[in-house]
């Protein structure tokens, strides 16, 4: 997020609206990037990808169910 003059910017990589948010579709994300968390090593890119993927979808399933 960038602020200045009385403005913000924030960079998204995706924006939805949340009635286009399918929480079925979402919880079957979730556990790939569950499954991918598993798999991947400590520390390495591949763990911080599916740690970023899984918070991500966490935030939409969340908002998808209306919490």
């Amino acid at each position: 997020m960038q602020v200045a003059n009385n403005r913000a910017l924030i960079l998204v990589e995706e924006a939805h609206r949340p009635g286009d948010l399918h929480a079925g579709e979402l919880r079957q994300r979730l556990q790939q990037a569950e499954r991918e968390l598993e798999a991947a090593q400590d520390d390495s890119e591949r763990q911080r990808v599916a740690q970023r993927d899984k918070r991500r979808l966490e935030r939409f399933l969340a908002i998808a169910e209306g919490h």
